[in-house]
C-alpha cells in the first residue's frame, strides 16, 4: 500500500475540519431554538426521505440534513452546495428544490434590508 503524499494528507485534513465544523452546527442547531434553528423541510415525490435546510442565510449557504424515513438511519448531513452530480438522484433533487427556497428567502431578507 503507498504511503499518502504531504499534500494528500492535508486536503484529507481539510476535509475532516469541514466535516466537524458541519457537525458542531448540526448539533448546535439541534439545541437552540433560534433563528438558525428553524428549518426549511422538503419530502421526497416517492415520500421515501425528507431535507431540512439549516442556517438557509449564512455564508456557508446553509447545510441539509436528508433523512431516509423507511430505514432511519443516521441522517445525511452536507454543505447544500457541495450536493452535485456525484449524489443520488433523490438528493440532488430535494438540493435543488432546496435551493430556489434558499434564493427566495436570500430575496426576501435582500427587500428587508432594502427597506
Amino acid at each position: 500500500m503507498k504511503k499518502p503524499s504531504y499534500e494528500e494528507l492535508k486536503l484529507r485534513v481539510a476535509v475532516l475540519e469541514k466535516k466537524h465544523d458541519l457537525l458542531c452546527f448540526y448539533l448546535y442547531d439541534q439545541g437552540i431554538n433560534s433563528k438558525f434553528c428553524r428549518p426549511t423541510l422538503v419530502l421526497s415525490d416517492d415520500g421515501k426521505y425528507t431535507a431540512e435546510l439549516f442556517r438557509q442565510t449564512s455564508a456557508s449557504g446553509g447545510y441539509v440534513v436528508i433523512r431516509n424515513l423507511q430505514d432511519g438511519n443516521v441522517p445525511t448531513i452536507e454543505y447544500l452546495d457541495n450536493i452535485d452530480a456525484k449524489w443520488p438522484p433523490e438528493f440532488r433533487i430535494l438540493a435543488d428544490r432546496l435551493r430556489v427556497i434558499r434564493q427566495r428567502i436570500m430575496d426576501e431578507e435582500a427587500q428587508k434590508a432594502a427597506s
